[in-house]
């Protein structure tokens, strides 16, 4: 248990000696509790009535370390469903919504992420960083699903007051033979909802410059 505790930076060795004592993270996932609780609530009516004028389903999503955890998730009310589970821990490089909180940390926190979690693919830095940079000027990310066939996630960031991400709220689009809202379009409605909920948590519409502080 302590192993595994420790591998989680829950709690740490002491160098000088064998024991362990309990490290400021669990301080940080207390104080960072409230503002997720604040955060659902706020997106739940707006995420649904996305769900209802794009007939596709939306998950919310945050960063924690080399992941995003999805802390939101409203399906769509069409019998075809294509959901991410509440709860699911998915690697940040593996999916639109990391990508897109990535494109909008503080310059100083997406270098530390760029060094201490490179890309799986082997892409390098400077690479990532001219994509992120692409994503944060445009406002959205758009790119075809790294785990499903089919699938094309859309995503958006939320805002906060001191203009980088405070999460992201994001789209599986499902192109179906009938009925299906047109993709550049549901991306519009999911910006208009995305900059709704940032306004709604006192975030701002536009982002930060990419070295101030977070």
């Amino acid at each position: 248990m302590l192993v595994v505790l420790q591998r989680r930076g829950l709690v740490a060795l002491d160098p000088a000696g064998d024991r362990y004592y309990l490290t400021t993270k669990l301080f940080e996932m207390a104080n960072r509790t409230p503002v997720i609780a604040r955060l659902t609530v706020a997106a739940a009516p707006i995420m649904a009535d996305l769900a209802n004028a794009t007939d596709e389903s939306v998950h919310l999503a945050v960063l924690s370390d080399e992941s995003i955890i999805v802390i939101g998730q409203v399906d769509n009310p069409g019998y075809n469903i294509m959901r991410v589970r509440l709860g699911a821990r998915i690697p940040a490089w593996k999916t639109s919504s990391g990508r897109v909180l990535l494109a909008n940390l503080p310059e100083d926190r997406l270098e530390a992420f760029l060094a201490d979690h490179p890309h799986p693919d082997g892409l390098l830095p400077a690479r990532l960083r001219r994509e992120l940079g692409g994503i944060r000027r445009r406002g959205y990310e758009q790119m075809r699903s790294y785990v499903v066939k089919g699938v094309t996630n859309i995503s958006a960031p939320i805002m906060s007051h001191a203009g980088f991400a405070a999460a992201a709220m994001t789209i599986p689009y499902v192109d179906r033979h009938f009925g299906s809202v047109p993709i550049d379009e549901c991306r519009e409605i999911l910006m208009r909802a995305a900059a709704d909920l940032s306004r709604a948590i006192g975030g701002t519409s536009r982002p930060a410059s990419a070295s101030g502080a977070g």
